[in-house]
């Protein structure tokens, strides 16, 4: 169960980071003030003319998470069977 779990976390978060290859900026279709985007959720978004979010991912954590999640993967197999 736990190998499973480990090796279905490590695909997911792989598939994510390998999705922010082929994406350069997230336009969130919500209204949001300049109050709201301010400290953790504020590091890596803007604000647009329109009033709308704007997620900026930097290039990095694309080869971040696709690593992360693949050695998670490669990890799951080293864990133990139940017999």
């Amino acid at each position: 169960m736990l190998r499973s779990l480990f090796f279905t976390l490590g695909l997911f978060i792989g598939l994510c980071g390998g999705s922010l290859f082929y994406i350069d900026r997230v336009v969130l279709n919500i209204d949001v003030t300049q109050q709201q985007t301010e400290g953790f959720r504020g590091l890596f978004s803007t604000i647009d003319a329109n009033n709308k979010q704007v997620v900026n991912p930097p290039e990095w954590l694309a080869y971040a998470m696709s690593a992360g999640g693949f050695m998670t993967m490669v990890f799951s197999f080293t864990l133990s069977r139940k017999k």
